[in-house]
Order: structure tokens, then C-alpha cells, then sequence
């Protein structure tokens, strides 16, 4: 097996999802796809046919037709994960030791984890119960449901490993996120880098890596601060060569997070950022989301600026269709 991932190089919303949206659209044959998702992070997609879609549970190969597989590292609202197997028709196999989210994970997020601003989707909770072996916890292969999908997994997941298929793996959040790192505790409850998403697929060897793709945009952003009775939540630091700006001092429209429906935090570039993932990550591709925020007369040279010209392969986009990235001469 040939994996090729996708992995979010800042803080999270890069356009991860577009960019295997792009992939997947590319002249690499993709034989199946593979996330480690949980329902505090979305993945959107524009279809030419079907406009904006949302996954929070599954890859976007389940939009190509493709085997889905969602590693044991996930954590599954089966609520969510049914509505989107339904919706998109898809081919799911789910390691059975993939974890089941329960309406208690959510409520003690949201009762303990406004200080952090966390999503408070109770994804991390669901972790720590999942690491105690609390009594009463469920995963995936224990579910009711959710058990149909979970008996052929591993049969089907070897003849992959065993083959020249290729894979096509999608993380979710961003390095910058990651628990381990300097902004802990205004992090996730994991951390995002190669071996851990290697891990959270199903201890995947680092052989079968073929290519890592590193997904930034030209300004990184934070999930937006918010307020719960009396208690302000602050969403955390950034890199000490980082601003903190105004949508308005760029000129477009608020984005919103996709899963708390609050205003983002949006920072300037951050070439500390940039280097120390050139470094932790090593990415064989570096994609740069978002250019359609920098005046487009200043593209060669924002490139030129703040892109570290070291052989690696660059590509922009500047635009949410497959169509809209460009290949960077370096």
C-alpha cells in the first residue's frame, strides 16, 4: 500500500478538504480513502453539481465512490456518521476499536472547557474515557449500529496493506493544535504530526508513507473566542511573529467555524510557523490555501516572501473547486 496524506501544517481550517477533493480529482488513482475524524472538526467540499458539502465522520473519497475506512483514532457521533453513510451513499469499514461519542462527553465539555473556548463537541472527553476504560464506555465494534460496519474491517484493511493500491489519508485539525505543543492547554486533545496520524489510522507503518501533502493558508486562524455565563473563553496564543488582525482589515467577509458557528480568529503569516513544520513535518508537497486574500497583483511576491524556496513542490489555490489550484515555480 501507497499512502498519500493530508495534514493541516497551522491551526486547523486550512482547506484540507478541498485539497483532497483535489487529489483525489488528480491523475493519481485512488483506490480508497482513510480519517481519523472525529464530529469537533468539519471538512468542507464544493461539488460542481451538488455545491457545498460538509463531512465531520467521513473522508472525501466517500464523494469519489471510494472504500472509506475510519481508523481506530476516530471518534464517532453515530448520529452524524449514519446521516453522511446515507447521504453520500458510501462504502464504510470502521476499526472496531474506533470510539462512540456519548451525550455526557459533550455536556462536560461544554460545563468544564469554556475557559479554552474549546469546540465543546466532547471529542476530548471521549478520548480520556476511552484511555481510563471507564466502565460504560462503547466502540465501534460493541455499538448496535454501528457493529455492521465494523466486522470486515480488518479483512479489508490487510488486503490494502498487502497491496499496490494506493491510499488517500485525511487527518483533521492542524499541527498548531496539537496537545503536546507550546499553546497546550488552548489545544486538542491530541496531536497532529505524522506519526500520530500514522497511529490513529491503525498503527500504519512509515513505510507505506508515499507522500505527505501540508495544507497552510495565507492567514492562519484561530476558533473564535466566545462567552458562557460570565465565563470568558479565550481560543489561545500564536507564534510571537504573528498579528492578530480584523476580517475587516482584509477585506472579506467573517469566515465562521464550521462546527460552532462563531467568528474566527484570523492572524498574519507566520514564517516561525512555516519553518518549524518544514522541520516536524516534512512535507513532500506544501499547499498554500487562501490567495485569494492577498491582492492578487502581490501573489509572486507574497510567494516569493514568505514560501522557503527548498525544492519542494508548492501549489496555491485561490478558490474553494478542484480547478482553482495552480502548480508554483520554485
Amino acid at each position: 500500500m501507497k499512502l498519500t496524506m493530508v495534514i493541516d501544517c497551522q491551526f486547523g481550517s486550512t482547506g484540507k478538504g478541498k485539497v483532497a477533493d483535489y487529489l483525489l480529482n488528480g491523475e493519481r488513482k485512488f483506490e480508497a480513502g482513510i480519517c481519523d475524524f472525529g464530529p469537533n472538526a468539519g471538512h468542507t467540499i464544493y461539488h460542481p453539481l451538488r455545491g457545498k458539502i460538509v463531512l465531520k465522520q467521513l473522508p472525501v473519497a466517500c464523494l469519489h465512490r471510494l472504500p472509506c475506512f475510519i481508523g481506530p483514532g476516530a471518534v464517532i457521533d453515530p448520529v452524524r456518521l449514519c446521516e453522511e453513510i446515507q447521504e453520500h451513499d458510501a462504502e464504510v469499514y470502521i476499526h472496531p476499536n474506533a470510539m462512540i461519542l456519548k451525550s455526557h462527553h459533550k455536556e462536560w465539555e461544554q460545563e468544564n472547557l469554556v475557559y479554552l473556548s474549546s469546540t465543546g463537541q466532547g471529542v476530548g472527553a471521549a478520548v480520556a474515557s476511552k484511555i481510563r476504560r471507564e466502565r460504560g464506555t462503547v466502540l465501534a465494534g460493541e455499538d448496535e449500529v454501528l457493529s455492521q460496519f465494523t466486522f470486515l474491517y480488518h479483512h479489508r484493511w490487510k488486503l490494502l496493506l498487502n497491496s499496490d493500491a494506493h491510499v488517500l489519508g485525511e487527518s483533521a485539525q492542524g499541527y498548531g493544535l496539537s496537545i503536546d505543543s507550546q499553546f497546550y492547554p488552548y489545544t486538542t486533545s491530541r496531536n497532529v504530526n505524522v506519526p500520530a496520524v500514522l497511529d490513529r489510522f491503525g498503527g500504519v507503518h512509515p513505510s507505506h508513507l508515499y507522500e505527505t501533502v501540508g495544507v497552510y493558508r495565507t492567514y492562519p486562524i484561530r476558533v473564535g473566542n466566545w462567552e458562557k455565563d460570565g465565563v470568558c473563553g479565550w481560543s489561545g496564543a500564536v507564534y510571537d511573529d504573528q498579528k492578530e488582525l480584523n476580517w475587516e482589515d482584509l477585506g472579506v467577509k467573517s469566515e465562521i467555524t464550521t462546527v460552532t458557528n462563531r467568528v474566527r480568529r484570523v492572524f498574519t503569516w507566520s514564517a516561525e510557523m512555516y519553518k518549524e513544520t518544514l522541520d516536524i513535518i516534512k512535507p513532500d508537497v506544501v499547499v498554500i490555501n487562501f490567495m485569494d486574500y492577498v491582492e492578487k497583483r502581490l501573489w509572486e511576491d507574497w510567494l516569493e516572501t514568505n514560501v522557503i524556496r527548498s525544492g519542494i513542490k508548492v501549489i496555491a489555490s485561490d478558490g474553494p473547486g478542484p480547478n482553482d489550484f495552480w502548480e508554483v515555480t520554485v
